[in-house]
């Protein structure tokens, strides 16, 4: 049972607890809109230069937010990559609707500001409702649970009369694709290391077993459900 899991000197102390402990998630985010695109730098990150740089910073910034929302790592994936630099050759500023998910930036200094450009859209997204958002889309790609590889292309599309892209271009396919309706819920996971803990004395340290569990012994089995079952159960109060 959950309640075997507190010492037992906070067992004794559970019934006499009054003042709520507050636990605050802190949240800090179909195919949708491409992110905004800050002023380009003057020189030329190696993250757009370099092949391997590029894959990398790809990988190590993607799988950094999916960790973060308990989605598992993608991998390499060759033919989505080739795909997406026939895309991104067009330098055109907009999505190709093909078979996979797809997330486009422009203009970023580097690659991982480009990816960090997808990924903040998570301060926006409503957790607890989940769905489509024009402004989160890029998002919800990248954290899909389902989502198990990806492939990505840079071009630099200065000086490009054909297309409506100005300065380096970065597509991203991803597969299976994400951003399906009905499944948003499932499929994108609340940010769960990090945590703002309100409370006094022994309220206190009962918040920060709950934090301690939740930011770690938490994924071996205590869940969400039966945090808030507990916290009914001794006026402790989750605010998601």
């Amino acid at each position: 049972m959950l309640l075997s899991l507190l010492p037992l000197p906070l067992l004794a102390l559970l019934p006499t607890l009054t003042t709520a402990v507050i636990v605050t998630q802190t949240l800090t985010s179909t195919i949708t809109g491409s992110a905004a695109s800050p002023t380009s730098s003057a020189a030329t990150s190696d993250q757009y230069t370099s092949d391997s740089t590029f894959r990398s910073t790809i990988l190590n910034g993607t799988n950094t937010y999916r960790s973060e929302h308990n989605a598992t790592s993608l991998s390499w994936n060759a033919s989505l990559a080739t795909y997406a630099l026939d895309w991104a050759n067009k330098c055109q500023w907009a999505h190709s609707h093909g078979p996979s998910g797809e997330n486009l930036a422009k203009n970023y200094a580097n690659v991982t500001d480009a990816v960090d450009g997808w990924g903040y859209e998570r301060t926006k997204y409503d957790f607890g409702n989940g769905g489509f958002g024009e402004g989160t889309g890029h998002f919800t790609q990248l954290v899909w649970k389902g989502t198990t590889t990806v492939g990505c292309a840079r071009v630099d599309c200065a000086g490009n009369a054909g297309g409506n892209v100005e300065g380096w271009f970065v597509v991203c396919e991803y597969y299976p694709p994400g951003n399906v309706e009905g499944q948003y819920r499932e499929e994108v996971g609340r940010e769960m290391n990090k945590l703002l803990i309100q409370g006094k004395g022994e309220v206190e340290r009962y918040a920060a077993y709950i934090h301690d569990k939740m930011n770690g012994a938490a994924r071996g089995g205590l869940s969400w459900g039966s945090l808030l079952t507990l916290g009914v159960g001794f006026g402790t109060s989750l605010v998601l």
